[in-house]
């Protein structure tokens, strides 16, 4: 791997995000697949979808759709993806696996900055270009919502 892509965790667990990313890429629906974390907690994934495999994907299951990026926030779609990962995830260390991901709606391309024209990631550059996307990834679970009809200030509740 490349020194400079070399993930540090808060916990000061070093991951090598390279050999993840290719082996995620070597499956058939991501197109681009590109690991965050340094110097947070844990790892997430940044994903964009193989146009084609998607398309075979929704006609086989008759997930109907008028254009691809609204299929970012459907759930068979967010299932596939999860399943995907928990896959990848089965052959990593703990530290080194996936805790969350965003499907971006847009393929990274050399146009935006996102990679270089050799086709590599530059990580920093799509932080700066998803910054909604990365804080999804690292910002703390909301909490549960409270039952209806608890009030949780009443100590007999």
């Amino acid at each position: 791997d490349r020194k400079k892509d070399m993930i540090i965790l808060s916990t000061g667990q070093r991951v090598a995000p390279q050999k993840i990313e290719n082996r995620a890429l070597m499956g058939r629906y991501f197109e681009n697949f590109v690991i965050l974390g340094d110097q947070r907690s844990h790892l997430g994934a940044l994903v964009t979808l193989r146009r084609d495999e998607i398309i075979r994907f929704c006609t086989e299951r008759q997930i109907l759709f008028s254009r691809l990026p609204e299929l970012v926030n459907h759930p068979k779609i967010r299932a596939l993806v999860q399943s995907e990962i928990e896959a990848l995830n089965a052959g990593l260390a703990p530290h080194q696996r996936i805790r969350r991901f965003v499907i971006l709606s847009q393929p990274l391309s050399v146009q935006s900055g996102a990679l270089t024209h050799t086709q590599k990631l530059r990580r920093k550059q799509i932080e700066e270009l998803h910054p909604e996307a990365v804080a999804a990834l690292f910002e703390p679970s909301p909490a549960p919502p409270a039952e209806p009809g608890l009030d949780r200030d009443d100590p007999l509740g």
